[in-house]
């Protein structure tokens, strides 16, 4: 009698890759044959592709080079996490306190690098203008401490970090208001020695040297990806004293090049809530009447260029202002009814899993939905704007704030207020996921945090946070400047 031991291996292989996860570890208990089978790299690196949870992969490895076991325990341990974080009960974690300097106010902003094993924070000094930008490292949570700490001499109001693809150093953009011009910074960091456990930090590109200046508006938001940096501002438009548009000031850390841009559609410049670097590609999010809408470009060709510029020392005393072409795709997002409140992830999924997309959280009077969007990067031609409904639509309490989601858009944290119960703040996770014919249903909001818990803060005093999808660590910044790190176990 056939069996399924009996079929050829390439169809055995065929069969095995539609399974689920659960399937074929189930599967791998049947026999002694099938557990060695089941084994096998090729079908494991099948298998991955289509598993549907944030996987802890660091971005410098392709999956496609790790064993079948090691795909397995990493699989695993998403699994076992999911299962927690779906829970909707409170989850048990351990915390740990980051020791802080006194002299320091509180967090004014924060950063988990991908794979939660690094933290960004930037916080001011009591009486001074000065912003203080700290690295720590959470690779040890018995030891945590700060690799790398630096001074920038204004008050940032905008910074981004990114890792880089080999994971030994982090290039961090810092932008800062001057009044009548922005200050833009970019530092790189190469992570700590196993010796000293210190990081030796250097300035790239500091827009104010040989007392140039040339960036003249108010700084909205910067992102730095591999060797492109981007900042957007509000700013004049030449020869005219009133009318503003929203610019993009590009520069490549490598070439040194630098372009300024403007989208070709007029639209109020402070519409635009949000932007994303892709390899040759930028998507710019505005907001409207109509609801959220999505529009990728291309980049500019000379930031693209791989030539060193002649006199990568010289910043120009005025550049000349590009527009963004050509248009690729345009999305519109989350429907009609206004404006929302809403919230992006800003972080990118491993290059070698599912496709690039965006992951949006958005809010409206008593509802909230999140999805997660597809961007096509490889588009050239114009075509007309796709419309995307978001799935997973939830009722929730007004007064949202400090909204964190993951690359994949799987899962999200907030602080809510809940103003007609006895709960004051509630700060609440959220779980997305994909049913067997691919569409997306959400799990509905639990609290992960409630007003009344054992730990040693209060979700009132939360100022500020960073979240992990991959990991679900929680970082939290409180209003004293205390900081504190959430693992569920």
């Amino acid at each position: 009698m056939p069996s399924l031991i009996t079929l050829p291996e390439d169809i055995l292989l065929a069969v095995c890759a539609q399974l689920s996860v659960a399937d074929v570890l189930s599967l791998k208990q049947t026999c002694r044959v099938l557990h060695t089978f089941a084994e096998n790299d090729y079908l494991w690196h099948q298998i991955i592709l289509n598993v549907d949870l944030p996987l802890d992969i660091p971005f410098d490895v392709d999956p496609t080079s790790l064993s079948a076991f090691e795909l397995q325990r990493i699989v695993v341990r998403a699994m076992m996490l999911d299962l927690r974080w779906r829970d909707t009960n409170m989850p048990t974690f351990k915390v740990t306190h980051l020791a802080r300097d006194s002299r320091d106010n509180y967090v004014d902003k924060m950063q988990l690098l991908p794979g939660a094993q690094y933290l960004v924070t930037t916080q001011r000094r009591g009486g001074s203008t000065r912003t203080r930008l700290i690295l720590w490292s959470l690779k040890d949570m018995r030891n945590p401490h700060h690799v790398a700490s630096f001074n920038v001499a204004a008050r940032v109001s905008s910074f981004h970090a990114d890792l880089r693809d080999d994971g030994k150093e982090v290039h961090v953009a810092v932008v800062a208001d001057l009044v009548t011009t922005l200050l833009l910074q970019v530092y790189a960091i190469l992570l700590e020695d196993p010796i000293t456990h210190m990081a030796e930090s250097r300035l790239l590109f500091d827009s104010s040297s040989r007392g140039t200046i040339f960036l003249k508006g108010i700084p909205d938001r910067v992102i730095v990806r591999n060797n492109l940096v981007a900042t957007s501002f509000i700013g004049r438009v030449p020869g005219s004293n009133m009318l503003l548009e929203w610019y993009i000031f590009f520069y490549n850390i490598a070439t040194h090049a630098q372009v300024i841009a403007k989208p070709p559609d007029p639209v109020d410049p402070y519409q635009y809530s949000n932007m994303f670097l892709y390899p040759q590609r930028i998507a710019l999010v505005s907001s409207g009447m109509a609801g959220l809408t999505m529009t990728v470009y291309s980049l500019p060709q000379a930031v693209l260029n791989h030539e060193p510029s002649k006199d990568a020392n010289t910043l120009p005393h005025a550049l000349p202002r590009q527009t963004l072409e050509p248009l690729t795709q345009k999305y519109c997002m989350c429907g009609e009814g206004g404006p929302r409140d809403s919230f992006f992830s800003d972080v990118l999924q491993h290059p070698k899993l599912p496709p690039p997309g965006i992951s949006v959280l958005s809010f409206q009077e008593s509802d909230a939905s999140m999805a997660h969007f597809s961007v096509d990067l490889i588009c050239t031609k114009d075509q007309q704007p796709v419309k995307l409904r978001p799935h997973g639509q939830v009722a929730c309490s007004n007064g949202v704030t400090n909204a964190y989601l993951g690359a994949t858009g799987r899962r999200a944290v907030w602080v809510e207020r809940n103003w007609q119960g006895d709960e004051y703040v509630v700060i609440k996770k959220w779980s997305l996921s994909r049913t067997d014919d691919k569409e997306q249903s959400c799990s509905g909001p639990s609290a992960l945090i409630p007003n009344f818990s054992c730990l040693p803060f209060d979700p009132r005093d939360c100022y500020t946070m960073a979240f992990d999808e991959t990991t679900c660590r929680v970082c939290i910044g409180l209003a004293s400047g205390e900081m504190y790190v959430l693992d569920i176990i």
